[in-house]
């Protein structure tokens, strides 16, 4: 009988959460793009349904595949950095490459706004957990966000660079936290 490897089971669930509060952030992630962007949001409602129906579609007819590869991107990042997670994949890493993962891929089925509305979800998710160590980083998230509707993230800041910049700025915000 094969072995079940509990790290998997472990990020099967934590990926699942990431995607559960991505999915749940998207409409006010709208507002919060639209807004930065000054984009006209007359047409809110059709244009976030029209997203969301093809969020949602993407996730029902893809689930395993968006699986598969968010863990192919994480596992590439963790071999090429020669990093070994401690018990499980960490937070930040679920966060960036599921949201990675999914724009790219609803970008390429055309849904470039559902596509925006992903990455400003992930970010606001990066955000709240610089809140858990007490700390804001407005303008950074401004900007990332005015990235994102340039679709220029990968370019601006490379394949992993925000995931960096968001991770770095965290742990050292907890260090400094915890040191004073």
């Amino acid at each position: 009988m094969a072995r079940k490897d509990h790290r998997l089971e472990t990020y099967a669930q934590d990926y699942s959460i990431i995607l559960t509060a991505i999915t749940e952030r998207l409409p006010i992630s709208y507002c919060k793009w639209s807004y930065v962007n000054e984009i006209d949001a007359t047409n809110y409602t059709l244009i976030l349904d029209s997203a969301l129906k093809g969020f949602h579609k993407y996730i029902s007819e893809h689930t395993e595949y968006i699986f598969t590869e968010t863990k192919s991107k994480i596992n590439r990042y963790l071999n090429d950095f020669e990093v070994a997670p401690n018990k499980s994949i960490d937070e930040f890493k679920l966060i960036f490459f599921l949201s990675i993962t999914l724009a790219e891929n609803l970008k390429s089925k055309g849904l470039d706004i559902a596509s925006k509305i992903v990455l400003t979800a992930m970010v606001w998710l990066l955000d709240y957990r610089f809140q858990t160590v007490g700390t804001q980083r407005k303008t950074l998230t401004k900007q990332t966000i005015k990235m994102i509707e340039r679709g220029q993230v990968s370019k601006e800041t490379g394949e992993i660079g925000l995931y960096l910049v968001y991770k770095c700025l965290y742990k050292y915000a907890e260090n400094n936290q915890t040191n004073s």
